[in-house]
């Protein structure tokens, strides 16, 4: 027997492999581009064909989820159900800043925080009310969160004060003169005596703090 493999039909075969691979391959080359041109006959502009087949499929993928390019197709499924159109998520406009602390119990309800020193105390113990007393300022700040008010604690009353809180309706909350960041601590608001006295006939009582 001469020298070699002994398949003497190999290259024959190994010819038509190619052949039909080939064929296969122009075949997938016909219907891609079939494909598009049935695309291109709806309202979505055809692809430039020079771009590889990767970045044209991604191409009418973008097309085909724009809601300008949307076909209706009639009854689909076997529910009779109609197509709906195509509605993409709605993007907001704006963003809103992030809400001060609220009681989860009610939407309609913002909380506040004060740490108030022992003479502030007893005064709110005896009243029940944020009062402005002889030779105190003309106002009160409140803080939006408890620990925000005892780090004011802790510079103001040298560590002594008691934190104290309570909840106030939304309406009377705008009315306050926000700070985003009183003192490098954080957010506050600012009551002059009649929005202090707003405070004292909306809120829901005054407790100490945790």
């Amino acid at each position: 027997m001469p020298g070699g493999s002994g398949c003497g039909n190999c290259w024959g075969v190994l010819d038509d492999a190619a052949a039909i691979a080939a064929n296969e391959a122009t075949e997938n080359v016909i219907n891609w581009t079939r494909i598009i041109d049935d695309r291109a006959t709806t309202k979505a502009e055809r692809p430039d064909l020079s771009i590889t087949i990767r970045e044209a499929a991604k191409d009418l993928w973008e097309k085909a989820n724009d809601v300008v390019n949307d076909i209706h197709l009639g009854v689909v499924g076997d529910d009779g159900s109609e197509d709906q159109p195509y509605q993409p998520d709605e993007v907001p406009t704006e963003i809103a800043a992030p809400a001060p602390t609220r009681d989860d119990r009610d939407e309609d309800q913002v909380q506040i925080f004060r740490n108030v020193d022992e003479v502030e105390f007893n005064d709110i113990a005896a009243t029940q009310r944020f009062n402005i007393a002889p030779g105190m300022m003309v106002g009160k700040w409140f803080a939006l969160t408890g620990p925000d008010a005892e780090e004011w604690g802790r510079r103001l009353n040298k560590g002594n004060g008691i934190t104290v809180e309570t909840r106030i309706p939304r309406s009377t909350f705008d009315t306050l003169l926000y700070h985003e960041r009183w003192d490098g601590i954080g957010p506050a608001v600012w009551a002059e005596p009649p929005q202090l006295e707003l405070i004292n006939q909306t809120m829901d009582g005054i407790r100490v703090w945790p």
